[in-house]
């Protein structure tokens, strides 16, 4: 077992690590593929974050083996053992303790919410129709984030590529206007490309719906699991009180029953049916017919002497 683990945990440092070398060197400084990649590393980001709203964010002390962290980079980091965190950069394999990890994981700049933190599915003593109101609430701001991301890069489009990023606030209806700025891969207004910006903006909006559609599905098998998980301990804990209170009682009931079946015998019975002990007419079990005959004279005879005597 011990050493499947190992196999899997290796083979997935191997597959993210390839992961990320075929993402740096396929990724280009400018133009509308860097957009892209940056738009995706965003998008990525964000789901994490929601992910992080379900499930929570231990620390990394208390993370399990073959857990996978980001950094503020955006640099995976692979759980190795007890205290020790291996990135997956493409240049060279490092390591970190898991106090330097708590200190470089991905934050939630939006909200700016500190970790740990405790998930929605982590709620104890509540039933799952409870928590819906939150779970919807998380989900409405993970479809304002991805939209906000794509308004992001869709604005950018429109700075010059030798201007530092700018401060903008997207709004979207419905959602909270957040302050940030623009995508410096994104930033091309000053290369005659017309269509860099429907180009980039269509493929955002899709790589969210795509995003989003997958979430939902995800959330509607986590709630069911939650949903049947949770009745079941309910019930659970209900049977377990119910023979708690009333085992006595059973009990007692059972035990009193027991020995009013056994007083029944001592009800006298007054029909020729309720006989102790009924005449056998079978012929073949043993009994005085079956006796010798001159024992049965010498029995009669010593009643009679020890009549006559008497």
């Amino acid at each position: 077992m011990t050493q499947r683990i190992a196999l899997a945990g290796s083979l997935l440092v191997t597959l993210l690590g390839l992961t990320s070398a075929v993402y740096a060197t396929a990724a280009p400084v400018t133009g509308a593929d860097a957009c892209r990649a940056v738009v995706d590393a965003t998008l990525f980001h964000e789901e994490r974050i929601y992910r992080t709203t379900l499930f929570g964010r231990p620390k990394a002390k208390d993370a399990a083996i073959g857990e996978v962290w980001f950094d503020q980079s955006g640099i995976a980091w692979y759980k190795v053992e007890d205290t020790t965190w291996q990135n997956l950069s493409a240049d060279t394999w490092t390591t970190q303790d898991n106090d330097t990890m708590d200190a470089s994981a991905e934050q939630d700049l939006v909200s700016a919410t500190s970790f740990p933190r405790r998930g929605i599915f982590a709620t104890k003593g509540v039933l799952t129709s409870r928590l819906i109101p939150a779970l919807t609430v998380s989900f409405r701001a993970l479809q304002c984030r991805t939209e906000q991301v794509c308004r992001l890069a869709q604005k950018s489009i429109g700075v010059p590529s030798d201007s530092a990023p700018q401060e903008v606030t997207i709004s979207v209806p419905g959602c909270i206007p957040v302050p940030t700025k623009t995508f410096a891969p994104c930033q091309m207004a000053n290369k005659q490309e017309m269509r860099q910006e429907v180009d980039v903006y269509t493929y955002c909006t899709s790589a969210a719906r795509e995003m989003l559609q997958q979430e939902e599905e995800t959330l509607k098998m986590l709630v069911e699991y939650d949903a049947s998980y949770r009745s079941l301990l309910q019930f659970s804990g209900v049977f377990d009180e119910f023979l708690e209170e009333f085992r006595w009682t059973l009990a007692g009931n059972i035990r009193s029953a027991s020995q009013i079946l056994g007083w029944l015998q001592r009800i006298p019975c007054f029909l020729s049916s309720c006989e102790e002990l009924p005449p056998d007419f079978d012929t073949n079990l043993p009994g005085p017919r079956d006796e010798d005959p001159a024992s049965s004279a010498s029995s009669a005879a010593s009643s009679a002497a020890s009549s006559a005597h008497s």
